[in-house]
């Protein structure tokens, strides 16, 4: 299993995709660092202002049909004033933001993996490898620890780039959090990335399909299919109140979660009741227990598939 870890590691650092996705990474954090410094910087105030004035001028019918243009000037310019100082509430919060709660890091993520596992049965590679039963078990073993690497490897560097970039361009952070608090921010966001990958992995050893594969981690790791199921469940929840608790057991719902940073992970929400772990009663868990047990569900259930309906599949 070592050998054909180190083999894979190997075909996936001197692939074309590895480094496409891992520059696209580092060009989104740049991007996005420099985006905040335009709209916090006194040109993008002076810029709005500008707008605003222009629309003094306007007759009494005309200021009603721009109010709505009025208004959003407004909330920019607000929005502006408020970022002159170039503070962000955390670094964590600022992680989630840039590449984890809109869907960032998921796409990019499962779309190499799906990739990786759908080439590796095509190219014919895995006709050299022996396949028997515990051949099988090995080889799928293995498969996973490199989506986990993969998942580790590129949760880094977003983090690490969009931290350098954003300090560059003159950022701080208003809420110092503890080294401690961190780890398990990226812990837990590592388990949310890993879980949607497994299932991606899924699909790809499943369908053998590129495209299916690809649409699937588009749709479902970008965290869209996941936030389509928490609003539906929430209006399914005024009839039967059992949906009220579904948003808690998704990977979208522990993402969601660690928009508010590191610090929120250990403050208890009585409101958050887990009446489907604890049928005969009520309890209450802290936001990072109720994130762990929610991915590792998801994981324990990819890896459920994997290792029965993949594993016995036609591998060659």
């Amino acid at each position: 299993m070592f050998n054909l870890l180190k083999s894979d590691m190997y075909r996936i650092v001197r692939s074309k995709t590895f480094w496409v996705f891992s520059g696209l990474c580092v060009v989104m954090m740049v991007g996005v660092a420099a985006m905040m410094a335009y709209f916090s910087s006194p040109e993008f105030a002076a810029m709005v202002n500008e707008n605003l004035v222009q629309h003094a001028d306007l007759t009494v019918e005309e200021r009603a049909e721009a109010q709505v243009e009025l208004a959003e000037a407004q909330a920019d310019l607000a929005e502006a004033q408020v970022l002159n100082g170039k503070e962000l509430h955390s670094i964590t919060a600022m992680w989630a933001s840039n590449f984890l709660n809109g869907g960032f890091l998921g796409i990019i993520t499962s779309a190499l993996v799906v990739l990786f596992l759908v080439r590796d049965l095509k190219s014919g590679f895995i006709k050299n490898l022996n396949m028997s039963r515990t051949g099988r078990v090995r080889y799928y073993a293995e498969k996973l620890v490199v989506v986990a690497l993969l998942d580790a490897f590129f949760l880094a560097l977003c983090s690490v780039c969009s931290v350098v970039a954003f300090t560059a361009f003159g950022f701080t952070f208003q809420v110092v959090e503890g080294a401690g608090a961190v780890a398990l921010w990226m812990l837990l966001a590592w388990l949310a990335m890993f879980a949607y990958s497994c299932l991606a992995a899924c699909v790809a050893w499943l369908t053998r399909s590129e495209a299916i594969s690809i649409t699937f981690s588009v749709i479902v790791c970008s965290c869209m299919a996941g936030a389509f199921l928490v609003q539906l469940s929430l209006l399914l929840a005024n009839a039967l109140p059992v949906f009220e608790a579904f948003q808690n057991w998704t990977i979208v719902g522990g993402v969601s979660a660690l928009t508010q940073g590191a610090n929120a992970l250990f403050v208890q929400d009585p409101g958050d009741i887990v009446s489907a772990l604890y049928p005969w009663g009520e309890a209450v868990l802290a936001p990072w227990w109720q994130i762990l047990l929610a991915d590792i569900l998801y994981v324990a259930i990819a890896c459920i598939i994997v290792f029965t309906v993949c594993r016995k599949r036609n591998v060659a």
